[in-house]
């Protein structure tokens, strides 16, 4: 079987001549590789359009029926606009073409859209064939964009060229472009800038001969792997589309006011523990509709492709960041195909999901509130500035003012909740006495005691002053960053705020449980019901939802590590996990051990669970002490592994992200070792910058989930010369996109567009 290779031609208005054109480029290094080639005429529109895509991917398939193709060694490569194209269809089949290749072409159609290059002709005719400016079609010029995907390119190797004084496209498409695939970890990437201007092919290099062989061999480096990816990151613009194992589905039926958007996924799963991890955020915006039914999005697994267990159900659970929601379900496969339907209100939301093989223990559903079930560990109070030195110890009320003049602290004691613990969701619940208006009521996490008994606006405790008045220092008071916002709206009724961020916080930090303070902003003013309130129905309260012991087993971690790093873990066997808690005794709301009455939580939730959960009375805190290594080396042979003799690279810099936030840094030492500890479970990127005198060979950054401890190593080239790229930064992150001055719509010349239809032009070149 012979590789196929699929050349896209230039911006042309004369299509088959410009298929022609990249025809004979490619012809004699092909034919000298003993690759198929493929020049297909772009008919209908100048970019990526969806109807461009099919004809390009019916096209592949023709060719598969009529030719003895490789099906692991298709690639696509091509020059100006269809190096743009190339780029989008890496990313919107990137589990078709083993490699991808893009010259100087538009990497962002927005971009280039604003560039005017040419006089403008081309803003001219992107406006007819979109059918407006990116100010009003921004999603149509996104989608055949393929920066604005480059996650999806994370395992597709992806070589860049681009002339530093290029006038048509100018070279920041290509410089961005690479510095995204970084910034994403990309399995293998490379980018070669050089003298010259649009017209100008790529000359060659200290380490890529010139186009087109040298292009050619870089796609020939590389097949698609036997097994696909465990690991996947997918910006999908489609309704329905399937990436390697995973389809995902917007289910635009029945919406007509639902406009075409993003759905992002990162997936990960382990055969050996059969368990599946999934984050989707969708990017639907319906904010006018307010009550159910809700838009819907939906992923199917391909369990056999996945090399997963088919005959077992699974237990989904289910997690919505925005409203705190979770639902916890046991789905069977069907068809060797496992779905899993998401809903939530119509605005951009997030969703967190695990997938476990084999039927788990329901939650427990525990709410505190004070009285209830014996608990007596809830305290609140309000501070008001008009009162400042005065205690509302006693008040019927909680107050939440305009501004912060008046603002409520509440805590809750979590101190007999079993440990060690997997909390699902946990949610505070307050009811509004009266008030009238709009209030956004938001929560923060309390940094220091306080006592209802003595606060004040002054003071936390007597003789204990506030760092500012009401709690109001975001250093030593409470934190500055909201955990949850709500609006209320209306009296007597029942508000619930999603702390599962927070709860999750102190349990793993127990002493640093001091509650947290309800502040408003708005035009209104509420009173909402006391811990002391009566009916009791109506207090505060929280709710815990939750599993009685450790996560799933994690996956064992290959050794040696890769050499790129990717998520790769041994896969041993297939098994169904059943975690079994440990039930000693009930707990008992009180430091004597004999003291009644005992809390008894209530299970309120859980069908299926009649008894009353019952668990260690001391629990003790497990700690999180996962940790991410490895070391940064000269890979003097080439070969993409860290060989003994080989140098390591001290004084490298090493960032530690987080949450989308730095967690830490550390350099190297004298050994290029770095190390980050004490991580908690969760997704990592580790991010390494490039020092003077080398270049990457691979890959700076890498995305990494904890637990296990993860070891990933970066291999650098030393530069027998100056860098040979124009690039002035030496680390290596995602560049800012600038704000461009936009001009008026221009009227440009009505061009025909109709629909790309399946005839093309074939010329086909073998051996």
């Amino acid at each position: 079987a012979a590789p196929l290779v699929i050349a896209l031609h230039a911006w042309s208005f004369n299509s088959a001549a410009a298929s022609s054109n990249a025809l004979n480029y490619y012809a004699m290094a092909a034919n000298a590789r003993g690759m198929i080639l493929a020049a297909p005429q772009i008919l209908g529109d100048h970019s990526a359009s969806l109807s461009v895509q099919a004809d390009i991917m019916r096209l592949i398939n023709f060719l598969k029926g009529r030719y003895n193709i490789d099906s692991r060694r298709i690639y696509v490569t091509g020059i100006s606009m269809g190096g743009g194209i190339a780029g989008t269809m890496a990313a919107k089949y990137p589990d078709v073409f083993a490699a991808a290749a893009e010259e100087r072409g538009p990497t962002d159609l927005t971009d280039w859209y604003w560039d005017r290059t040419n006089g403008g002709l081309y803003q001219s005719q992107l406006y007819t064939e979109i059918g407006g400016s990116p100010d009003t079609k921004a999603f149509e010029f996104q989608r055949r964009s393929v920066r604005q995907m480059v996650q999806n390119l994370t395992h597709v190797p992806f070589a860049i060229t681009h002339a530093a004084e290029d006038e048509i496209v100018p070279v920041y498409h290509g410089q961005r472009l690479y510095s995204a695939l970084q910034f994403q970890a990309s399995d293998e990437s490379e980018y070669h800038e050089y003298p010259g201007v649009h017209g100008t092919d790529f000359p060659g290099d200290a380490t890529m001969a010139g186009s087109p062989g040298g292009i050619l061999d870089f796609l020939g480096r590389h097949a698609l792997p036997e097994q696909p990816p465990r690991d996947i990151h997918i910006r999908n613009d489609q309704p329905s589309k399937k990436y390697y194992w995973l389809t995902i589905e917007q289910l635009l039926e029945g919406w007509a006011d639902v406009s075409p958007h993003w759905t992002d996924v990162e997936a990960r799963y382990d055969p050996a523990i059969g368990s599946i991890w999934v984050d989707v955020f969708d990017e639907v915006n319906v904010p006018w509709k307010t009550s159910p039914p809700w838009y819907q999005v939906r992923l199917i697994f391909d369990l056999v492709a996945m090399g997963m267990n088919t005959n077992t159900p699974y237990t989904v659970e289910v997690y919505q960041e925005e409203s705190g929601a979770f639902s916890h379900t046991v789905v069977s496969p069907f068809g060797g195909q496992l779905v899993v339907l998401m809903e939530g209100r119509n605005d951009p939301r997030h969703f967190q999901i695990e997938i476990t093989s084999g039927s788990s223990l329901d939650p427990y559903d525990v709410t505190l509130q004070q009285g209830a079930g014996g608990y007596t560990g809830a305290q609140d109070t309000y501070m008001n500035s008009s009162d400042p030195t005065n205690s509302a110890v006693g008040s019927a009320a909680l107050m939440v003012v305009n501004g912060g003049t008046q603002s409520s602290l509440i805590q809750f004691d979590l101190s007999n909740l079993p440990q060690p613990m997997l909390l699902h969701a946990a949610y505070l619940y307050v009811t509004t006495a009266w008030g009238t208006g709009s209030l956004d009521v938001s929560l923060y996490r309390v940094l220091r005691p306080w006592d209802e008994g003595q606060t004040t606006h002054l003071n936390a405790r007597t003789g204990d002053p506030w760092g500012a008045p009401g709690c109001a220092d975001t250093t030593r008071d409470r934190l500055g960053v909201p955990v949850d916002t709500r609006r209320i709206s209306a009296a007597n009724t029942e508000y619930r705020f999603n702390i599962r961020e927070l709860v999750e916080y102190w349990l793993k930090n127990p002493s640093e449980n001091h509650g947290m303070l309800l502040k408003g902003s708005g035009s209104a003013s509420y009173q909402l019901h006391t811990s002391e309130h009566d009916p009791a129905a109506s207090r505060p309260k929280l709710e815990v939802i939750y599993i009685i012991g450790t996560p799933s087993p994690t996956p064992t971690r290959t050794a040696p590590p890769s050499a790129t790093p990717t998520w790769t873990p041994t896969a041993t066997q297939t098994a169904t996990v059943t975690p079994t808690p440990t039930v000693t005794e009930t707990p008992v709301f009180s430091p004597t051990p004999t003291q009644t009455p005992t809390w008894t939580p209530t299970a309120t939730r859980t069908a299926t669970r009649t008894p009353t959960p019952t668990w260690t009375a001391t629990p003790t805190p497990t700690r999180n002490d996962y940790a991410i290594f490895g070391t940064v080396y000269e890979d003097l042979n080439g070969n993409h592994a860290f060989d003994a003799g080989e140098p390591r690279v001290p004084g490298v810099s090493v960032r530690l992200v987080h949450n989308s936030q730095e967690a830490a840094r550390v350099e190297t030492g004298a050994e290029g070792g770095y190390r980050f500890g004490d991580l908690v479970s969760g997704q990592y990127f580790v991010i390494a910058s490039l020092p003077l005198g080398y270049t990457v060979d691979g890959s700076l950054g890498a995305t990494l989930y904890v637990p296990p401890d993860r070891e990933t190593n970066f291999r650098l080239r030393r530069l027998p010369t100056a860098t040979p790229t124009s690039t002035a930064t030496a680390t290596v992150t995602a560049t800012a996109e600038p704000t461009e001055t936009r001009t008026p719509k221009p009227t440009g010349t009505e061009t025909p567009t109709g629909t790309v239809g399946y005839p093309v032009y074939l010329p086909i070149l073998g051996n």
